[in-house]
């Protein structure tokens, strides 16, 4: 009940956000968010070294925290709206011409911006149905045969932990280099500049790669160093640090595709076609879950991993082809491809450092070697990457570094 009206002023910060976004303002959208953890942590810390509190008492703080994080939130983005000359006040004609654009568009670009996630929520259906459970039998019956589960207890707590690595680089890379191309995409279509969208596109697609790539390649060489940092106590043991690191392989193989869908989508909706990544969307849905009735048979649940990667590399390839059809424009397939290889060789070179280095680390003993197992080789691996991007002269390492040190 204490934190309902959170929802009320995060959709209020969503629309400043995305008002701010499209007037090419991102530092306030960008960084407004981080006050919900600084709320959050502030609250832990009050109900852990504060006063003696019952247990309802540390909720109801916690709550309040949230509540107070979404105002925050809010009045961080008035001044900036303000300043940029957008009128602050309260319009209730629902029946104006863009309202009912708004409404018509929302549900399919929530469906086909939601892809991936539906897909992590199959798998996790799929896990607690088809897992073994305690104390249960370890067989079912499906037209008169005995079917052993394919996967045992825990299933889904581990793709649960597993989402937790390669969502972050999503979150970061994707949705934020979608979000700032938007714009731009809105711009040149709205001016019917088929080829500048083409060319921004093809820039933005070989910047996520080369962002993307690397991602992929260091997460899923270090998977296991990383979730033996983040989730080996209690409960979680080595068995469990095993099955976790497998689902995050598979996992992170398709980082760089879930990143290039965000922008792909966004090109899309920039050109008021929500149809066509709805349709896509249902489509690999469908074969997502096809593939994981496929793989959980010999792979268990790091299957529903691989089945959710391989479904955002075909929806990507499917997107662009259709994409390419729609512009009528050259979409810098070559320039895209050979920064594509470029970026493989030096991702190549950073995989063959990061294992090298992780060779030898010492053994997992203590929280400082296990973190020197995931920086360490992170670090030296990091360079290695860089080192080759220059060496290829790859363009987009210095767009890179460039936008890294405007910040």
């Amino acid at each position: 009940l204490v934190m309902f009206p959170y929802l009320l002023f995060i959709c209020l910060v969503a629309l400043a956000m995305g008002i701010l976004n499209s007037l090419g303002h991102f530092f306030m959208p960008a960084f407004s968010p981080a006050m919900l953890n600084v709320c959050w942590i502030a609250a832990i810390g009050l109900v852990y070294f504060g006063p003696q509190m019952t247990p309802e008492r540390k909720v109801f703080v916690l709550a309040l925290a949230i509540l107070f994080a979404g105002v925050v939130q809010l009045a961080m983005q008035v001044p900036v709206l303000r300043k940029l000359g957008v009128p602050i006040r309260l319009d209730f004609r629902f029946d104006h011409p863009a309202v009912r654009q708004v409404a018509r568009l929302w549900a399919p670009v929530v469906f086909g911006m939601g892809i991936v996630q539906l897909n992590v929520l199959m798998d996790g259906l799929i896990a607690i149905g088809f897992s073994h459970q305690p104390g249960g039998p370890d067989s079912f019956s499906l037209f008169g045969l005995t079917i052993r589960y394919p996967m045992q207890e825990g299933a889904n707590s581990t793709l649960y932990f597993a989402e937790r690595l390669y969502q972050l680089p999503l979150s970061v890379l994707g949705t934020a280099m979608a979000t700032a191309v938007l714009p731009t995409f809105s711009r040149h279509f709205a001016r019917g500049d088929h080829e500048g969208l083409a060319a921004t596109l093809s820039l933005a697609l070989r910047v996520i790669f080369f962002v993307g790539v690397p991602a992929s390649v260091a997460i899923m060489v270090l998977s296991e160093p990383m979730v033996d940092l983040l989730f080996k106590r209690g409960k979680f043991t080595e068995q469990s640090v095993e099955r976790t690191a497998m689902v995050v392989l598979f996992y992170a193989s398709g980082i760089w595709a879930y990143c290039g869908l965000q922008v792909l989508v966004r090109a899309f909706h920039a050109m008021q076609d929500t149809k066509t990544p709805v349709t896509v969307g249902a489509s690999m849905v469908a074969a997502n879950v096809a593939m994981n009735l496929t793989f959980i048979w010999f792979l268990r649940e790091a299957g529903l991993a691989l089945a959710t990667a391989l479904s955002a590399m075909f929806q990507i390839a499917i997107l662009f082809r259709l994409l390419r059809r729609k512009l009528g424009a050259k979409l810098g397939v070559r320039d895209t491809l050979g920064s594509l290889v470029k970026t493989a060789t030096a991702s190549a070179a950073m995989a063959v450092a990061c294992w090298l280095t992780l060779k030898f680390m010492p053994a997992p003993v203590g929280l400082t070697v296990r973190a020197l197992r995931v920086f360490a080789p992170l670090a030296i691996g990091g360079g290695v990457f860089v080192a080759s991007a220059w060496l290829l002269r790859t363009a987009e390492l210095s767009l890179v570094l460039k936008a890294a040190s405007k910040r």
